[in-house]
């Protein structure tokens, strides 16, 4: 989803009468669900603009499995570390690491990322030490 579309689901969004909708069913002949009550009005009491709820409905009706999409792709690409001054946790995408990548934490502290394996680092730490 490009930061276009983001901007134009927003403004509809925020076009739209403020949440949360109540809904109820008609009870006619075909029964309808419904989104509120008579005149559409918004928490204040004032009316509001079917049309912009409306085009604010139909626009969810494809935006939100994308949206969905678009969250769970951030997330699988997304690390969760650590800090090693604070012990806070903090996140990183994936595609931005390398080992010996400095990570910054909000507390300002540091964490060097080492993407070893436990026995990599096992190996490394039972090597002799090089004197100069």
């Amino acid at each position: 989803m490009t930061d276009g579309r983001l901007a134009e689901l927003l403004a509809i969004a925020n076009d739209a009468t403020p949440g949360p909708w109540p809904v109820s069913v008609t009870h006619t002949a075909n029964s309808h669900y419904v989104c509120g009550s008579g005149p559409w009005r918004s928490t204040a009491g004032e009316e509001v603009s079917a049309r912009a709820d409306a085009l604010f409905i139909a626009a969810a009706r494809e935006a939100v499995p994308l949206l969905i999409a678009a969250l769970r792709e951030a997330r699988e690409r997304t690390v969760a570390y650590t800090c090693a001054a604070c012990g806070g946790i903090g996140y990183v995408r994936i595609d931005s690491l390398d080992s010996g990548t400095t990570l910054t934490c909000d507390c300002g502290g540091k964490t060097v990322v080492d993407l070893a394996t436990p026995e990599e680092r096992k190996a490394r730490a039972e090597q002799p030490m090089e004197t100069p």
